[in-house]
């Protein structure tokens, strides 16, 4: 005689949820927020002619008191953006 073995169905986990930030910097009363910067910086890139689309990598460099956005693409390219 056969024996029926019954496996428990197994239990769905829920996709973690990325948790949305909003980073603001504040300077002698002006705000910028992060996504302003970030667009700023793309903007920059793609009218030096590069697509958005080869961006792997963006650091970003805030000096208020410049009131200057220094960044690095790729690890290689730079520039300067005000805010």
């Amino acid at each position: 005689m056969a024996v029926s073995k019954t496996v428990a169905p197994k239990k769905k986990t829920a996709p973690k949820k990325e948790i949305k930030i909003n980073t603001i910097v504040e300077y002698h009363g002006k705000q910028v927020e992060e996504k302003v910067i970030v667009a700023a910086v793309k903007k920059a890139w793609t009218k030096a002619g590069n697509k958005v689309g080869d961006i792997k990598t963006i650091e970003i460099y805030i000096k208020p008191e410049e009131e200057s956005v220094y960044y690095v693409i790729n690890g290689l390219n730079t520039g300067r953006v005000g805010f």
